[in-house]
């Protein structure tokens, strides 16, 4: 028989199959792993972007963070100075309060202390005038009981007063007493 070349395994088109087959194979080896190297690399590099996004957004976080911290703390601050001021003023308000009103007072005291002393004074005045006129009437009056014109008016007159003065003395009953014997008579 006949037997035919180039049917082996070894033959031109079977070797070129098997090296064509082997080359794409290898193609699509290297262009599978060249896939993986440009995904590892895209990985990668979105992995890079997210942590420095990440880091990003924390220390902007952090400093807002801070940010609101210290702006709380000056508020709670501002806030509690506040109070404090407010509460100091409401004491001197009310220490002030309490000095005017004690001075008023005391002023208002001052006040009445001098006009009650010019009562007292003008009354003083008045009653000292009124002796005066008084002395002077008596004197007057002993000139003329002296020079005989009128002793007998101003003996009566001083002897009336004194009946008068001696019955403001007497006692309620006395008077009453007295009363009762007057009718009886």
């Amino acid at each position: 028989m006949a037997s035919k070349q180039g049917s082996g395994i070894f033959d031109l088109p079977s070797i070129l199959s098997i090296a064509q087959f082997g080359m794409g194979t290898t193609a699509a080896l290297f262009d599978y792993q060249l896939k993986q190297t440009e995904t590892d690399r895209y990985n990668a590099a979105a992995q890079t972007e997210y942590w420095t996004r990440y880091a990003s957004q924390s220390r902007e976080n952090y400093r807002n963070y801070e940010y609101q911290l210290n702006s709380w703390y000056r508020e709670s601050d501002y806030v509690e100075k506040v109070r404090q001021y407010e509460q100091q003023l409401a004491e001197q308000q009310a220490t002030f309060k309490g000095a005017v009103s004690t001075s008023a007072t005391k002023n208002f005291e001052r006040q009445l202390a001098d006009l009650e002393g010019r009562f007292y004074e003008e009354e003083a005045k008045e009653t000292i005038e009124m002796e005066n006129i008084r002395a002077q009437s008596i004197a007057a009056s002993a000139k003329k009981v002296s020079s005989g014109q009128v002793g007998r008016s101003v003996e009566r007159l001083q002897n009336q007063y004194q009946q008068h003065k001696h019955q403001q003395l007497q006692l309620p009953s006395q008077k009453l007493k007295d009363m009762l014997m007057s009718k009886l008579d």
